[in-house]
């Protein structure tokens, strides 16, 4: 399935689910039940809870038939940014380039260490770095 978003974490109205409309297609993936019920509901948006010490992005993916993401929205206050952005690089380099993130972003509580291996890593597969922002977005080229 083609998603417009995969999103772990975010703060209340900075998440994509909040932007989405009714025909937005995306996975949001919260850390608690609390901060996932303060998320909006939308029609073609799927909201789950996950620790990503336990469950890996591959089975979740699998689980959400996820085949193409259009935006990869990181923003975590628990720790587990470092874990995501690890799991993130094999994730998406085993995957065809057309059906890569367009924009992978990872907001300003991200792993520095882990992340920048992971800018290196995406780096080698087209991507372009942003770090302007606060946070860091890359933008693929190709």
């Amino acid at each position: 399935m083609n998603y417009s978003f995969v999103e772990i974490g975010g703060m209340a109205g900075l998440t994509l689910v909040a932007y989405a409309d009714d025909s937005t297609i995306g996975l949001s993936i919260q850390p608690s039940q609390t901060r996932l019920d303060e998320l909006p509901n939308k029609a073609n948006v799927v909201k789950m809870t996950a620790d990503l010490n336990a469950i890996s992005l591959t089975e979740i993916f699998e689980t959400h038939e996820v085949e193409k993401i259009n935006m990869f929205y990181v923003y975590t206050e628990n720790g587990n940014d470092g874990t995501i952005v690890q799991q993130l690089v094999p994730v998406i380099s085993s995957w065809e380039p057309s059906n890569r993130p367009m924009v992978i972003r990872f907001g300003p509580t991200t792993d520095l260490d882990a992340l920048h291996v992971c800018i290196l890593s995406f780096e080698a597969l087209g991507y372009e770095v942003d770090r302007s922002s606060g946070s860091v977005e890359m933008f693929r080229l190709n």
